[in-house]
Order: C-alpha cells, then structure tokens, then sequence
C-alpha cells in the first residue's frame, strides 16, 4: 500500500515546513510497516538550499504549472503561493502511482504519531469520501458566537457562487478544511473538484476579491455537501490554533485550553501573519521552534503583519 504525504509551500513559508518534515519523520517510526509512506514536496517558488535540505530529509520533489492545468486561472490572477492551494485536486496527477493521498498544509505539524496511520486507515474503509476535519471545536472561539460563523460563511458563498439560496444552504453547514485530508487516489472527488474550480475562479470577483482566497476550499465543501463525499475526522488532527485556546503544557505538548485538555495530534499554526508572534511565544512550533535558525526566525516574525 503506497501512500503520498504531499505538501506545499514558497520559500517564505519553508522555516514552517521545515518543522513538518521533521515531525513527520518523528511519526515516521510509529507507522504500521504495511504502509509505505513517502514524503513529498511541490515546489512552488523555493530557493535552491531550501530544495536541497528537503531532498536530504529524503523528500521527493515536485513542480506544478498552472500552465498545464486549463481549468486554472491564469497566473496574472492569483499570485503565485495560491498554487499551494490550486495544486491539491491535482496531487494524483502531479504525485503519480500512488494508492492514497494525504495533504497536510505546511504551516501544520504533526505531534500524533497516529496521525497519518489514522486518516488513511479511515479512506481505507470508506475509499469513496474524503477524510477531513471540521472547523468546529468546543475550543474555538467562533464556536461561541456562531451567528458570527454563520453570517460569514454565507458572505464567502454567495460573494463565491451570487446564488443566494445556495449560500443559506450552506452557510448552516460545518465547513471542513482542507488543510489536512486524506482519500484514495481513484475516488472521483479529484476531478469534480478540478471542475469546480473552474467555475469558481472563473466568475467575476470584482465585487469582493477577498473571496478568492477561500474559493478553494469553499468549492470543496459545495461539492463534499451536495454529493455526501465527507467522513469527518476528530478536529484535534487538525486543530486552528490562531483564535482558539491553546497551550504548552508541562510534558511540552501542545493542548486544547479547556479540560480536559486534549494533546492536539496535528497543530494548524493558520493565518501567521496575524498569529505568528503569539505562536512563536507560546512555544507552539514544532519543538518550540528550536529547529530553527536565528535567520528563519527573523524571518517568520518578517510575515507577521
């Protein structure tokens, strides 16, 4: 059983990466030997040192062109790190022969060895959904003004799709992230979401462009709701630690701020350049960051805005 561990980044984002790769090799020693796993990387505009560091981590690497993908938008329309997002319904095509796919955003790192075991043992059994967590959580904040939650999913869907019926739809919907999945590599989910984005970057934006930088995602979730593709997974293997209760604990191990606070199995350090100060003073990096060089540090505190 071959199984692609697939991630993105430009080279901004590589000290966060970094921190993926090494936790990945950590639960590297804890994954059942029936599962081959390999680690691999789609390079989206990273320097040559950072290209060969994760070729000596023993990570395969790979290119994506929107150019070679028609059903994209044109690269004058989004800039070029939203190739992180517009490359992952195309990772079968990209990462080839492989029997199940897991994307993981490279600004998450793993602390559950079970992780990846988890979620693809899941697709196994259910090798026609999608394995994916809900952004919903005792420990989020928007889960405490869910008016709030509700009327801004409606805002992305109908600035997305102008259908205002299908935003009521699905504005009362969870809305699932697709930061972190798993699904075999002959579900035919790929190429409806290919599709999908087609027509969701294709519609004119001018209105609310902000909306693009969701529409990824948004199109997913249209698609996991209409069709009944999802198979929701524990929020912990993906937990956004930006705007929700978290912390070190004694033992060193990121948990949930509320009791009986859980150890996180996959830390999501969403939105840095809002919360990357508070993640790097918290100790929420891999290792609290003890990886990093004194110049990566300085350059993940340039992201934050």
């Amino acid at each position: 059983m071959r199984i692609a561990v697939c991630f993105a980044c430009n080279e901004a984002y590589i000290p966060l990466c970094k921190g993926l790769v090494l936790s990945l090799r950590d639960a590297a020693r804890f994954t059942p030997k029936s599962m081959d796993v390999t680690l691999n990387f789609i390079d989206i505009g990273c320097a040559d040192t950072s290209l060969t560091w994760l070729a000596e981590q023993g990570v395969a690497l790979h290119s994506f062109s929107r150019t070679e993908y028609p059903l994209l938008p044109r690269q004058d329309l989004l800039p070029r790190y939203a190739d992180a997002q517009l490359c992952r319904p195309f990772l079968p095509k990209i990462v080839q022969d492989y029997d199940y796919y897991v994307w993981i955003d490279c600004d998450i790192w793993v602390q559950g060895t079970d992780a990846i075991a988890s979620a693809v043992q899941a697709a196994m059994q259910f090798p026609e959904k999608m394995v994916i967590c809900p952004e919903l959580h005792y420990g989020y904040i928007g889960q405490r003004n869910l008016r709030y939650a509700i009327l801004a999913q409606q805002r992305w869907y109908l600035g997305l799709y102008k259908d205002a019926d299908l935003a009521d739809e699905l504005s009362f919907k969870p809305m699932y992230n697709s930061g972190f999945f798993a699904m075999t590599g002959e579900n035919s989910l790929w190429q409806s979401w290919a599709e999908e984005l087609a027509i969701v970057y294709g519609g004119d934006h001018a209105a609310d462009p902000s909306v693009l930088h969701y529409a990824e995602q948004l199109g997913l979730n249209r698609l996991l709701h209409t069709q009944n593709k999802q198979l929701p997974l524990d929020p912990l293997y993906n937990y956004a630690c930006g705007g929700s209760a978290v912390f070190l604990n004694p033992y060193g191990k990121v948990v949930i701020g509320f009791p009986p606070c859980a150890p996180i199995k996959c830390p999501h350090l969403l939105a840095f350049s809002r919360y990357g100060r508070m993640y790097m003073d918290k100790g929420l990096l891999y290792k609290k960051g003890s990886y990093l060089t004194a110049g990566e540090r300085v350059a993940l505190l340039a992201l934050v805005k």
